[in-house]
């Protein structure tokens, strides 16, 4: 015991003489002896494992399955010159029960910008299994990626295959009218692209003609994966990896969306299902300041769909934003992120000086409503300026038929009715009588009642023109049936330091041309 615990001892302090760094470690009950603790940017030297590399990462958490933490740390070779650039890239973990080292190389050619580590359990064994994050740099912004399980002090890599590494192939071509056909032969699907919204940039880029028709073949193309995302699917504490890649049109500031395949263990394997490649579109995309420190942010809206479904329908739709001197923001948008034909408006709607983000998604149907977000970003901090849900259900009222061809909208949360009188509309006077709503005076036969509608649109308007823009919110009021607009609830809307507060609530009838 004696001599193993001098042995120990000799390693440790010649580590600390290398690191500079020490903590202590309690290994009996009486005894305590100094084991090292590892920075970021210091230098790692292990003559043992012919290892002499600076750190780029380190995290402290069991990984060989003992429950016993581990030190486990990423270094590789700083390349002079080149910053934050390292190459021939090791991963080398501790055990933190024995005190062994075992290294785990990633390859001569592995390399990356500041390279990380994060962890999960990939295969399911109850342990945790280590990825090696390495950003290649460049406008493409692929990251390469290595997967590696040190359980029992063995290490093996959990991942070896190049559509892992390369991403799925599919094929971009640019078709005539602003469309861009993409293709993915394994999965044997097809997916038609409208780019109208560029046309703009195309013409002038002499890609089309304003009538839209192709000047010379163009084709884009795919990039490896440039991001990883971990996820629990099944909720079984097995995570599945969920990878994204660049789609490029002319250019990589041409991007026209991500395609995400999610990698799941096998039980032998990560594989990706061919089937159930996701489509992420950029839906909207602006450059404001909208946390306020005088530069301007790139925020885009995005949103995804299964590949080749010919259905509008998005889900995970997301407003994402990168600012200069804090990097890569992903605000979440509330409770409803999915629907149909999201877009954003921005403006200053709280008279902070600094530009807020109002998300609208149409939910889809004949009632015509959508879902509504408003979201300032001011100084990196995200606020909702309402409730999602609530807001976008609008006022409460109840649309009663009474004598005289009228109906009376009665709006619960200000306790006030409106009327409208339905005699412009011929049609449906006739089809009251025919019905034997109101007889041919007018008087009411069976009592009768309309429909309420949630919010259907929402206008960014400067009511008080102090440049700070209130919402006039527009809620149909339905007459017996759906396809039946009898006029319009439009509520005006302000946000206050206390909140957002109604001001103004009119009744329009919807006048037929």
């Amino acid at each position: 015991m004696n001599k193993l615990l001098k042995s120990t001892s000799i390693l440790v302090l010649g580590t600390m003489m290398l690191t500079g760094i020490a903590s202590a470690k309690t290994v009996s009950k009486n005894v305590k002896i100094n084991l090292p603790s590892y920075k970021i940017n210091t230098k790692l030297s292990l003559p043992q494992l012919k290892l002499n590399n600076i750190i780029t990462d380190y995290k402290y958490i069991d990984v060989t399955g003992d429950s016993v933490k581990d030190h486990v740390i990423l270094c590789g070779n700083k390349l002079s010159g080149a910053g934050i650039y390292y190459d021939n890239l090791n991963i080398v973990v501790q055990n933190g029960k024995t005190k062994k080292f075992t290294k785990f190389s990633l390859g001569k050619d592995s390399g990356g910008y500041q390279p990380n580590l994060i962890f999960a359990d990939i295969n399911g064994d109850k342990v945790q299994d280590i990825i090696a994050q390495m950003p290649t740099g460049g406008s493409g912004g692929i990251i390469n990626y290595s997967i590696v399980t040190f359980k029992g002090d063995t290490p093996k890599t959990l991942i070896n295959d190049n559509k892992f590494y390369n991403g799925v192939s599919a094929d971009v071509k640019f078709l005539p009218n602003f469309k861009v056909q993409l293709s993915i032969k394994e999965a044997k699907k097809t997916e038609i692209l409208d780019v109208s919204s560029r046309k703009q940039m195309y013409v002038e880029s002499g890609v089309y003609d304003e009538k839209g028709n192709l000047k010379y073949d163009v084709e884009g193309w795919t990039d490896p994966y440039s991001s990883l995302k971990l996820v629990d699917c099944d909720k079984n504490g097995i995570y599945e990896l969920q990878m994204s890649q660049s789609i490029s049109g002319t250019c990589h500031a041409d991007g026209l969306g991500k395609l995400v395949t999610t990698w799941k263990w096998d039980g032998k394997n990560l594989r990706y299902n061919p089937d159930d490649i996701n489509l992420e579109l950029v839906f909207d995309s602006k450059e404001e300041d909208i946390n306020g420190d005088g530069t301007k942010d790139y925020i885009s809206l995005s949103g995804s769909k299964v590949f080749g479904e010919n259905s509008p329908y998005v889900k995970d739709i997301k407003l994402e934003v990168y600012d200069m001197k804090t990097g890569y923001k992903e605000l979440p948008i509330g409770n409803i992120n999915e629907g149909y034909d999201p877009n954003m408006f921005i403006a200053d709607f709280n008279g902070d000086k600094s530009q807020d983000i109002l998300i609208s998604i149409a939910n889809g149907g004949s009632a015509g409503t959508s879902t509504y977000s408003l979201i300032s970003y001011k100084d990196n901090k995200i606020v909702n300026l309402f409730e999602q849900e609530k807001f976008s259900y609008g006022l409460d009222y109840d649309v009663i038929f009474k004598d005289g061809f009228k109906a009376e909208i009665f709006i619960k949360n200000i306790n006030k009715a409106f009327t409208i009188d339905l005699k412009d509309n011929k049609d449906n006077i006739d089809f009251y009588i025919k019905d034997g709503i109101y007889d041919k005076d007018g008087k009411i036969l069976k009592q009768t009642y309309g429909m309420w509608n949630a919010v259907s649109q929402i206008d960014p308007v400067d009511v008080d023109k102090d440049g700070q823009l209130e919402l006039v919110v527009c809620q149909r009021v339905i007459g017996t049936s759906n396809a039946e607009t009898l006029g319009y609830v439009k509520s005006v809307w302000k946000i206050q330091d206390k909140g957002i507060k109604l001001f103004d609530v009119t009744v329009e009838k919807n006048i037929k041309k």
